[in-house]
């Protein structure tokens, strides 16, 4: 089911995108993270008996691509320290005919480092997130106060008090409060129990407890810096690229 912009400009709902379109808003059964040339996903606003309540919008075209608004782009770039741009990678041999380049592309201002791509990281200036110039994968976010590290697969923040992530880490009861340690127990065995099948049930049992400790709260030292902090997030980072 789709209901138009107007609707959309009723309830309130703003454009979470760097590009320029119009909004509908779409309520279906199927998945709704994915783009399909120029619609894409705007929100996921919730989700009531297995139907997604959805807002999406329609790009609007340009003989040259996208039309972009180009006022928010250079608030972004100034808030996050990156630039939008076309990301170049060369092949180091001579064959010349594996270069290929990314357009809409965003890339740190210190050495053209790849960050994503323009529509992955509207979340970056929601975020007030500034990009690392050593790490295009991990920056500060100035609205919540702590480190995040992401990859296009997942994010994860980390401030002063959360644990230093390490991906290698075995989660020990000693290391817990013994509040912590039940609720992780008890949600454990729960998404065992509720495994959808054997596969998954096996997946769940190789993770162990970690399945359902958040990653804020993997890994044996305390963050007492905010050096630790930005290195759990870059350890984050690398996990999940």
């Amino acid at each position: 089911m789709k209901i138009g912009h107007w609707f959309c400009e009723m309830i309130g709902i703003k454009i979470r995108s760097f590009y320029v379109g119009d909004l509908y808003f779409s309520i279906s059964n199927e998945s709704p993270y994915y783009s399909s040339g120029d619609d894409v996903l705007n929100k996921v606003h919730f989700k009531f008996l297995g139907l997604y309540f959805v807002s999406r919008l329609k790009k609007r075209r340009t003989k040259s691509g996208f039309r972009k608004n180009q006022k928010l782009i250079k608030v972004f770039e100034s808030t996050c320290g990156v630039k939008v741009g076309t990301y170049q990678v060369r092949d180091k041999s001579e064959n010349t005919y594996d270069d290929w380049s990314l357009p809409d592309a965003v890339v740190t201002v210190k050495d053209n480092s790849f960050v994503g791509t323009l529509s992955d990281c509207y979340w970056l200036l929601e975020k007030s997130v500034v990009v690392c110039d050593d790490f295009p994968s991990a920056g500060y976010s100035m609205k919540d106060d702590m480190w995040v590290g992401w990859s296009h697969r997942a994010k994860a923040g980390f401030k002063k008090g959360d644990r230093l992530f390490d991906p290698t880490y075995k989660p020990v009861e000693t290391d817990y409060t013994e509040e912590e340690w039940t609720k992780y127990s008890a949600a454990y065995q729960k998404s065992l129990n509720s495994a959808v099948d054997e596969l998954d049930r096996k997946w769940i049992i190789e993770d162990g407890i970690s399945y359902v400790i958040p990653f804020k709260q993997r890994g044996p030292k305390i963050i007492q810096t905010n050096a630790e902090a930005k290195q759990a997030a870059i350890n984050f980072s690398k996990y999940v690229s």
